[in-house]
Order: C-alpha cells, then structure tokens, then sequence
C-alpha cells in the first residue's frame, strides 16, 4: 500500500521541542493512512499523495495548498503552527492529540478545495 499522506515538520522560528516531535508526527501519519484508505478518499482526486509540512513557528489560521507536483501526482500543503504551543503541548504529552487534530484541518481544506469526500474527520 502507497502513502496516501506523508508530514513532515520544519521550525520556522527559533524553540526546541521537548521531548521531539518525530514520534507523534510518524503515528499521526500512520494513523490517517489507515482511515484515508478504508474510506477509499483520495479514489476520485487529481494526486495521489497529499505531502504535508507542519511549519513550527507564528500560527497562521489557514493551510497553504500549492498546486498539483504532477510528476509525482503530489499536492503540497502547510500549516503553520505557534512553536510557543508546540512545545508546551510537548512538555504536557499533548502533542500527538494537537498535530492530529491540525492534520485533519489540513485534509479538510484539501477536501473543500478538491471536493472529496469530508467523511475522515468523522472519525474518532
């Protein structure tokens, strides 16, 4: 089975997060990767993979999508999340709940922008 989401992250903004933020990053991806796949969303998109960076500095409300990287049937997509609130979710065991939830939010304007279906934040 291919990665239907692949995320990343990259500070943007002097911090150090605490305990790192790698592992909670890798099971958010796991866990979307299931449910994107049952539910068979990305069956009617344009790409094949949605890549995601998570931007860890000044929050900024809304996701940035790029176009279509049609060589690798790829969509870019940011969010930009407070480096301040990330690591104050990392140092109360909040991280991983935080980075799913701001996940879901980008795959949700990814779904409005490409009219696919909204049913993977039903879950949960």
């Amino acid at each position: 089975m291919s990665e239907q989401l692949l995320i990343g992250g990259v500070a943007t903004k002097r911090g150090r997060i605490r305990p790192p933020c790698g592992p909670a990053i890798v099971a958010v991806a796991t866990e979307l990767n299931q449910r994107l796949a049952e539910c068979n969303w990305l069956d009617s998109a344009p790409f094949d993979t949605v890549s995601l960076i998570l931007r860890f500095g000044d929050a900024k409300p809304d996701s940035q999508i790029g176009a279509i990287n049609t060589s690798h049937s790829e969509l870019p997509v940011a969010r930009e999340l407070s480096m301040d609130e990330c690591i104050e979710r990392a140092r109360a065991g909040t991280l991983l709940a935080y980075f799913r939830v701001e996940t879901i939010v980008a795959l949700t304007d990814v779904s409005r922008r490409y009219n696919l279906s909204l049913d993977l934040c039903e879950h949960d």
